[in-house]
């Protein structure tokens, strides 16, 4: 009841103008992604039409509501939420469920065009939807997961750069030294150097390429 009297979803689930027992859905798949998931733990709208037969809701035709998806419980009422204390829910849908025997006389229904006010002094203290026993899923430790992850490929990226930049400045000291050495009588040692400075420079490429 506090969905359909919530204007944010107006667009999506509506009481029926001028009938106090009646909602209809307007989109299955919004009601299916936006609201389903926020109060049940399935979001299959099938499933969800499964659960209020067994809470005793009855589908309506278009041709009598001018809706796809039209519900309505003699109990479920718009301007007396008191009422739902008479609901039950049922192991099996009221339009599968065998007939079973009571003594008991059933409660009056209230009409659509009556005022309802309470009519039965007994009404059970404790009355608890399922749907709100149902928990909902930790997003919190899911967040703080994913925050550890980022924080600990943010340390990788960092140390793969310092050992990038002290290549890079190995790199410039050999350069340094060898500036001197490479004279043109001393091919020997040029050759020498030359070879460390390619080694060099292919570690220095296999850490970029491994960054």
């Amino acid at each position: 009841m506090n969905i359909l009297s919530n204007p944010d979803y107006s667009h999506i689930i509506s009481w029926l103008p001028n009938h106090n027992k009646r909602f209809a859905v307007h989109d299955h798949s919004l009601f299916s992604s936006q609201i389903l998931p926020k109060y049940f733990r399935r979001v299959i709208f099938r499933s969800f039409v499964r659960k209020l037969n067994r809470w005793g809701f009855r589908s309506v035709k278009r041709s009598v509501s001018g809706f796809d998806s039209t519900f309505e419980h003699p109990y479920f009422c718009r301007d007396s939420p008191e009422f739902c204390a008479q609901m039950s829910c049922q192991s099996t849908p009221l339009s599968t469920a065998a007939p079973k025997s009571s003594s008991r006389r059933p409660s009056p229904v209230p009409s659509a065009s009556q005022s309802v006010t309470p009519t039965s002094p007994e009404v059970p203290t404790t009355v608890v939807s399922r749907a709100s026993q149902e928990p909902l899923p930790d997003f919190n430790a899911f967040n703080s997961a994913i925050d550890l992850r980022n924080e600990r490929l943010l340390a990788q990226l960092h140390e793969r750069e310092l050992v990038m930049q002290e290549l890079q400045q190995r790199r410039q000291q050999m350069m340094l030294q060898l500036i001197p050495m490479l004279e043109p009588d001393n091919s020997l040692v040029s050759l020498y150097f030359a070879k460390k400075l390619r080694t060099l420079q292919s570690q220095a490429q296999q850490v970029r390429n491994y960054v």
